[in-house]
């Protein structure tokens, strides 16, 4: 996957990515280098994580999902307040207006780590239960390479 340096829990040869690599990325993707403003943050972050959501929803259903979201949310809660003011009323889901609420209230970079921070548990959990290559092809099937062991994703 080239710019993830990804690795495998016990494969050396693997190239999927760790959590939080493979959260900085799906962030990095939409919010680039700029230095966003709280509403353009607000609306990068909404754009990385709510195609994370819908996949997780297509493919666990929403009650896998409120479940999923939820542990992350929980393993996370003491480390990253932020996510407090993040968090939505049913786990499965981001609003736009709460991520803005918490890039005011807490500041964009703690923000955006708190975002990093559950999608990357997230990773890990999905991981542990049901292996690397399924989490990332579940989370994001377009960045997924055709072989995990080629490197580079393909066209």
């Amino acid at each position: 996957m080239g710019e993830l340096d990804a690795v495998g829990p016990n494969d050396d040869a693997s190239h999927l990515p760790t959590g939080p690599k493979f959260a900085r990325y799906l962030v990095g993707r939409t919010l680039g280098a700029q230095t966003p403003t709280p509403n353009q943050l607000a609306v990068a972050l909404q754009a990385a994580c709510a195609p994370v959501f819908s996949n997780v929803r297509a493919s666990m259903g929403d009650d896998g999902c409120r479940a999923l979201f939820g542990r992350a949310f929980a393993a996370q809660d003491e480390t990253h307040p932020a996510l407090r003011t993040i968090r939505g009323p049913d786990d499965c889901e981001i609003p736009l207006e709460h991520i803005l609420a918490s890039a005011t209230a807490h500041g964009a970079d703690a923000t955006r780590a708190a975002v990093e921070a559950l999608l990357a548990e997230l990773v890990d959990i999905l991981a542990r239960l049901i292996g690397a290559d399924m989490t990332i092809r579940i989370l994001d099937p377009e960045t997924y390479p055709s072989e995990t062991r080629g490197g580079e994703p393909s066209p």
